[in-house]
C-alpha cells in the first residue's frame, strides 16, 4: 500500500477526529528495524513521500492534536501501522507544565496529581470542549492521559522510581 492510500483510508475511517483538531504530521520509516512488531523505534526517522510503499513493520504514523482531546478515540495502530499520538506542546495548560518537586526532591511535571487537579478544576469546561456532557471524572482523566489514566500513573511511577535508582 502507498502512503497516500493509507492516509486516505485513515482520514475516511477517523474523519470525526479531524473535526476535533487532529492532524497527521506524517508517516515515517522507523529509525531502526525491530524484530518485535510491538516495538516502536523513534529517533531520526525518515519521512515517507505520498507514493512510497509502506512496510507496516518498519513504519509509524504520527498524529498531533490539542491537549483537550479524547485520546481514547485514537487507535494504537491502523492497518498494521503503529500510531504515535502527540499533544501539541503549545496547547498544554500551565498547570500541567508547571515544575513541581517529587518526594525525593527531583523536578518534574506532567504528574498524575497535576492531571487529577486539572480535571477537578476544569471538568465542566472539558465536557463542553469534548462535547461529552456526561463525561465522568475518571473518563476525563482517561481522555487526556492517552486513553488510560491508570496506565499513565503506573508508567509515571516506574519512571520516577528508575530515576531514583540511577
Amino acid at each position: 500500500m502507498k502512503v497516500c492510500d493509507y492516509l486516505s483510508a485513515f482520514e475516511e475511517e477517523y474523519s470525526i477526529l479531524f473535526d476535533m483538531g487532529l492532524f497527521i504530521t506524517g508517516i515515517y520509516k522507523d529509525a531502526e528495524e525491530s524484530d518485535h512488531k510491538e516495538d516502536l523505534r523513534i529517533g531520526i526517522a525518515h519521512s515517507l513521500e505520498p507514493y512510497d510503499e509502506i512496510i507496516p513493520e518498519q513504519c509509524h504514523m504520527s498524529v498531533m492534536h490539542p491537549f483537550l482531546f479524547d485520546n481514547r478515540k485514537i487507535p494504537e495502530s491502523f492497518m498494521g501501522i503503529k500510531v504515535l499520538n502527540v499533544v501539541q506542546w503549545d496547547t498544554i495548560p500551565e498547570e500541567i507544565e508547571d515544575i513541581v518537586f517529587d518526594p525525593a526532591g527531583f523536578e518534574t511535571n506532567h504528574t498524575p496529581e497535576q492531571y487529577e487537579k486539572y480535571v477537578r478544576d476544569n471538568l465542566i469546561e472539558m465536557r463542553k470542549a469534548l462535547k461529552q456532557p456526561d463525561l465522568s471524572y475518571e473518563d476525563a482523566l482517561d481522555a487526556i492521559c492517552f486513553g488510560d489514566f491508570t496506565k499513565y500513573k503506573s508508567e509515571y511511577e516506574e519512571r520516577r522510581l528508575r530515576r531514583l535508582l540511577t
